[in-house]
C-alpha cells in the first residue's frame, strides 16, 4: 500500500507544560485533563510533560521541547524574551 508511512515516521505530539507551583499529583491530574480535552477538540495528540523547576520549563520552551506552557509572571516574560513570536494567550 503506497499510503502507509515508513516505520520510522513519528506521530506528531503537541507538548504542554506548567511551572511546578502545585504538588506533582495535582499538576498531572489537572494538566492531563487539559491535554485530553485539547486532543479531543483538535484531533492532535497532546501530552502534558511535567517540569522539575521553573528554569527547566523555560529552557524546554526555548528549545521547542514544550509548545505551550503555563508560566508565572516572571517565567512568562523570560520565555517570551527567548522565543521569537512567542505570545501570551492568557494570564492570571
Amino acid at each position: 500500500d503506497n499510503n502507509t508511512q515508513p516505520a520510522e515516521a513519528k506521530e506528531l505530539v503537541f507538548k504542554i507544560g506548567a511551572i511546578p507551583d502545585q504538588n506533582a499529583a495535582d499538576l498531572n491530574r489537572n494538566f492531563g485533563a487539559i491535554a485530553e480535552y485539547l486532543s479531543a477538540e483538535t484531533g492532535i495528540k497532546v501530552e502534558f510533560v511535567p517540569s522539575v523547576d521553573y528554569a527547566a520549563l523555560v529552557t524546554a520552551f526555548e528549545r521547542g521541547e514544550i509548545h505551550m506552557a503555563w508560566f508565572g509572571g516572571l517565567t512568562g516574560v523570560q520565555a517570551r524574551s527567548l522565543v521569537a513570536d512567542a505570545q501570551a494567550i492568557a494570564q492570571r
